[in-house]
C-alpha cells in the first residue's frame, strides 16, 4: 500500500486525464475528513462531479483507473460515486448517480466490465449524507467550493 495522499493525488490526476473538460470537481469525505481514518480499516470516500452524463467507453476507462488505484489504496479500498452537476444544486433526492464503485462491486466489474458500466447507474439515498459531510467538512481536491454542493434546498426529481 502506498501513502493515502499519493493514492488520492493519483485518483485526481488520472480523473482529470480521463474526464477532461467534463470534470467539475472531486471531493473527499467520510473518515478521511472526520479525523478517524485508519488505512488498515477504512476506505477512501470520494464524490466526482461532472457536467454531463458519461458514455460507457469513458466509464470503462474510468473504472479501469479506479481498479488500479484501488489496489494501492487502504484496506477497504476506494468508494466513489460520480454525479452530474445538475443534481447537486439544487440538490436532488434520492440522488441520481452516473457510476459507483466500492470493494463490494470489485468481483462484478472484474467478471463482466461491460455489464457493470451499463448497469451501475441509478439513485442512492445515501448520497444526501455524503453531500452533507462535503458541505460541512469535505475536502476539495479539484473544482469549485465544497460548500457549493450540499443538501440545502433539497427537492425530489
Amino acid at each position: 500500500m502506498i501513502e493515502t495522499e499519493n493514492v488520492i493525488n493519483k485518483f485526481v490526476k488520472e480523473s482529470q486525464e480521463i474526464l477532461k473538460d467534463n470534470l467539475t470537481g472531486i471531493y473527499l469525505h467520510g473518515s478521511a475528513v472526520m479525523g478517524c481514518f485508519n488505512p488498515e480499516k477504512s476506505d477512501l470516500d470520494l464524490i466526482v462531479v461532472v457536467n454531463e452524463p458519461l458514455q460507457d467507453d469513458v466509464k470503462r476507462k474510468f473504472m479501469n483507473m479506479v481498479i488500479e488505484v484501488n489496489e494501492a489504496g487502504p484496506a477497504k479500498g476506494i468508494e466513489m460515486s460520480i454525479v452530474t452537476k445538475d443534481v447537486c444544486k439544487p440538490f436532488v433526492y434520492p440522488t441520481p448517480f452516473e457510476l459507483h464503485f466500492s470493494e463490494m462491486h470489485l468481483g462484478w466489474y472484474k467478471d463482466d466490465p461491460q455489464d457493470y458500466v451499463r448497469k451501475m447507474k441509478g439513485t442512492d439515498k445515501d448520497l444526501a449524507a455524503h453531500f452533507t459531510i462535503i458541505g460541512k467538512r469535505g475536502k476539495l481536491r479539484l473544482g469549485g467550493s465544497a460548500h457549493e454542493y450540499n443538501v440545502e434546498n433539497c427537492r425530489t426529481r
